[in-house]
């Protein structure tokens, strides 16, 4: 987003989204396929780290919230 006499001014700062070179069919499959790929990645592993975890008295440590803030951080840090 420029002011008007910027436009004006550099037309070619437009060629790119004229010629669809930003969302075209392929970006958009490109975009959706990675995000699959990273959806799977950043909840499986949080899954596979807290599958049979025990605490030292034996009890398990892996419930919702646990995963849920595991999970979460694993996506902010991502």
């Amino acid at each position: 987003d420029v002011n008007d006499r910027w436009s004006f001014q550099y037309p070619q700062l437009y060629a790119p989204g004229q010629l669809n070179q930003y969302f075209s069919k392929m970006a958009f499959a490109r975009i959706l396929l990675h995000s699959c790929y990273s959806s799977l990645i950043l909840f499986f592993v949080p899954w596979a780290a807290m599958t049979d975890t025990v605490r030292d008295d034996g009890k398990a440590i892996a419930d919702y919230q646990s995963f849920a803030l595991l999970a979460q951080t694993c996506l902010l840090i991502a």
